[in-house]
């Protein structure tokens, strides 16, 4: 005869602790915090990736201010300095294509320009804000030279 209660009987049941599911804990954590720049920067915060990020999309609508605006603001933060540079020498640039090509208007070449000056800086703004907001550096095609010469970056 075996006086031993059955497993279980008796006994208060465990809480069971709610946890990842099995298909969370096989995929790896991303982390929340900073991310380290491609080029080795350091660690770049949310906050520095946002303020880059608003850099270059407030560019499309205002032009060359926002770069100015950061570049003169943000001196303390070296990721959205850079990103402010380089976005105020990219405006810099597009604002002389737009010069140039209005002057061509007059010999109708500047009137097929414009549209591709315009599509060119669209892309070119967006790619510069997806960069950002991934904390990394970007910098424009064609108008990057012009900004390391213009600032000494």
């Amino acid at each position: 005869m075996n006086n031993d209660p059955e497993p279980g009987a008796g006994k208060a049941s465990e809480p069971e602790v709610a946890g990842p599911s099995k298909a969370q804990a096989s995929q790896p954590a991303k982390p929340s915090g900073p991310s380290i720049t491609p080029s080795g920067g350091g660690m770049v915060s949310q906050e520095d990736k946002g303020q880059a990020t608003l850099v270059w999309v407030l560019t499309i609508f205002f032009g060359f201010i926002p770069g100015l605006i950061f570049f003169l603001v943000a001196k303390d933060k070296p990721f959205v300095h850079k990103h402010a540079t380089q976005a105020l020498g990219f405006e810099i640039f597009i604002a002389i294509a737009y010069v140039a090509s209005w002057i061509l208007a007059f010999v109708l070449i500047g009137f097929i320009l414009m549209p591709l000056i315009w599509i060119f800086h669209i892309v070119i703004t967006i790619m510069g804000a997806v960069a950002a907001n991934k904390g990394e550096e970007y910098t424009p095609p064609i108008a990057g030279g012009l900004t390391k010469a213009m600032f000494k970056t």
